[in-house]
């Protein structure tokens, strides 16, 4: 795997670029479902807006932590086939010696600051 897509352009996109660039994998674009434009310096497009010259054999990295399935639908209706998701994604890296993503620091430190009560509204 030399090259990839992240889908998904925020602190989770990010954490995955961050760990591309440290072990060599370039990342050719960003799908997001809420944003376009740019983000760490690459092109963000919305699965519907994927330009038809873009590899559909490039693996695509699920960014994310929630809507998940939908994500991936949206990347297969684009006519990608290789989609893993942060787990295997972090798989493929530790059994290419590389260190995963880091998903702890990626929660939102604000939430660990309030009581049980606020926490609970927060998650459920």
């Amino acid at each position: 795997m030399q090259e990839i897509i992240i889908y998904g352009a925020g602190r989770t996109g990010k954490a995955v670029w961050e760990v591309c660039c440290r072990c060599g994998i370039n990342v050719v674009a960003f799908i997001d479902r809420m944003t376009a434009g740019e983000f760490c310096g690459i092109s963000v497009v919305r699965a519907d807006m994927i330009p038809v010259d873009t590899d559909r054999t490039l693996p695509v990295v699920l960014a994310l932590h929630d809507d998940v399935h939908n994500a991936a639908v949206a990347v297969k209706n684009a006519g990608f086939e290789n989609v893993m998701t942060l787990s295997a994604f972090n798989i493929y890296l530790r059994r290419n010696s590389v260190a995963a993503v880091e998903l702890v620091p990626l929660f939102d430190p604000e939430i660990f600051s309030g009581s049980c009560d606020e926490i609970a509204d927060a998650v459920y």
